[in-house]
């Protein structure tokens, strides 16, 4: 009796051990918060995106203003949709959305019948049903989860995300929110990464503290590093970035001088600066071009959103990564020069100095050459005492030129290599 008793313990350890990992096992990252709007019935009102991850599946924890509930009219669906661009081509323009798949959490009047998650394209076509997780009726929150499969290979390393919710019949819903929107002063759309790519900073300019107000704007660090595909930069200030709010809250800029020429480009902190990177607070960032008629004409031209790695808001960095190749009207060469600064709506709040920040081509172009030695030299190995060794006195005393004359630098290789 006593054995039955402890292996009873221990399957309802064990059960309760399962529910509480399944319940509790998500790492929520919160992806955008919305001002309160009013909006009726309250529950349709977004306040808060978060998502999480694993190898299986995409999770989503909506929360929203009410407690969630039955629509009261026969016939008639609460929905909350979930729009996913996982082209990432809505970056192409300034003010416009573009989405592949859309994600839709139905509550029906009907008590019959239980709420549902499904997954469809974004002409319509039903894919496939998610789960509910999490909250759902008499709760503010609902958390859902969806196959990663069922997006086939349209999944890269993120996301951009849109959401609405709707009233009405399937066929002919009421549109009540619309997130980020832009009347809280928050827009455009949030971004989750699946894979953050991993930074290594060039450079860093430290400002000092200049007593600014509020601190969320006062600049401690502007950041700079480079792979071969991207460019990086991180603003770091003193106090949490704001969730929403627009230019009134703060704004948050990397002035960028491609040709090193102060003499051309909008003239800030000792530099001319050819291209801008700009966030309000509650929008993507933005990258733009000048093309004003002075070094004091504020005139700029939009080329792409660009992407936050981390969500910004609610903490002190922000952290941006823009592709080469969205640089378009001024070539980046070996280096460019820098400078950060941050403003509440016109009014400046603080400017770093400029500095030089490396962002070197791609490598792997300059190794061609030297590949393609070493492998003639190898096709020929059974040449080498004939024609390197005379080489190898000839060139020897050029050991100080610059490698990457691959010719030079396999010879003294292959010397080094037969004298011992």
């Amino acid at each position: 009796m006593r054995k039955l008793s402890i292996i009873f313990m221990l399957v309802s350890l064990l059960i309760f051990l399962l529910i509480s990992l399944n319940t509790f096992s998500q790492t929520w990252v919160k992806l955008g918060e919305e001002a309160p709007e009013d909006i009726s019935p309250d529950d349709l009102d977004i306040r808060e995106l978060y998502a999480d991850d694993d190898s299986t599946y995409l999770y989503f924890r909506i929360t929203v203003d009410g407690a969630i509930s039955r629509p009261t009219t026969t016939g008639y669906y609460k929905v909350w949709q979930i729009q996913l661009d996982v082209d990432r081509d809505s970056r192409n323009y300034d003010d416009d959305w573009d989405y592949e798949y859309f994600i839709n959490i139905q509550l029906s009047q009907d008590t019959s019948e239980n709420p549902s998650v499904k997954l469809y394209t974004s002409d319509g076509t039903w894919v496939d049903d998610g789960d509910i997780i999490g909250g759902g009726i008499g709760s503010t929150y609902w958390d859902i989860r969806i196959e990663k499969s069922l997006f086939g290979n349209d999944l890269g390393n993120a996301f951009y995300i849109y959401m609405a919710t709707m009233l009405g019949t399937l066929t002919n819903p009421s549109g009540y929110d619309w997130t980020p929107a832009a009347s809280g002063g928050s827009g455009d759309y949030w971004i989750y990464y699946l894979s953050p790519p991993s930074i290594t900073w060039s450079i860093t300019i430290s400002d000092p503290d200049d007593g600014v107000t509020p601190t969320n704007l006062e600049i401690y660090y502007v950041r700079e590093g480079y792979d071969a595909n991207n460019l990086y930069f991180e603003i770091e200030v003193e106090d949490n970035i704001a969730w929403y709010g627009g230019a009134g809250q703060g704004i948050y800029q990397i002035y960028i001088d491609a040709d090193h020429d102060a003499s051309t480009g909008f003239s800030i902190a000792g530099i001319g600066a050819d291209y801008l990177i700009e966030m309000n607070v509650g929008y993507m960032v933005k990258l733009f071009y000048f093309s004003g008629t002075s070094s004091i004409d504020w005139s700029w031209t939009f080329l792409k959103r660009e992407e936050w790695i981390n969500t910004p808001n609610g903490s002190t960095k922000l952290t941006i990564v823009t592709p080469k190749n969205d640089y378009t009207q001024i070539s980046l060469g070996e280096t460019i020069d820098i400078a950060g600064r941050t403003a509440q709506d016109s009014t400046t709040k603080d400017i770093t100095s400029s500095s030089p920040a490396p962002i070197p081509e791609n490598p792997i172009v300059s190794i061609i050459p030297l590949t393609l030695t070493i492998i003639i030299l190898t096709l020929y190995r059974r040449h080498w005492p004939k024609y390197v060794k005379k080489s190898c006195i000839n060139f020897h005393r050029f050991k100080i030129l610059d490698l990457r004359d691959s010719k030079i630098f396999i010879v003294i290789s292959v010397n080094n290599f037969i004298k011992d």
